[in-house]
């Protein structure tokens, strides 16, 4: 039973901090059992966040796609030649 609760506590300590190189492209590796504690699988998208001195990875909510191409087209309508009549108004 000791050994069993010493395996559990190793696991939760490599979970709890780990070390992985950046490349000269600024990517790195999400270390495996942090992948799998967060349920990150190739293709998914992370969001990043900095907060004081430190870079906080979590996964990305997933979004139906449907709805993003959806939205993306009614974008369109705010890049267009008619909005450059608020130019000289300057900045609010």
């Amino acid at each position: 039973m000791v050994y069993r609760l010493t395996v559990i506590h190793m696991a939760v300590a490599r979970l709890e901090k780990s070390y992985s190189r950046v490349t000269a492209k600024g990517q790195t590796t999400i270390p495996v059992g942090m992948r799998r504690a967060l349920g990150i699988e190739p293709g998914d998208a992370v969001a990043f966040a900095l907060q004081a001195d430190r870079i906080v990875l979590t996964k990305a909510p997933r979004h139906d796609a449907g709805w993003l191409q959806a939205l993306a087209g009614t974008l369109a309508e705010w890049d267009s030649d008619a909005d450059s009549v608020y130019d000289d108004l300057g900045p609010v």
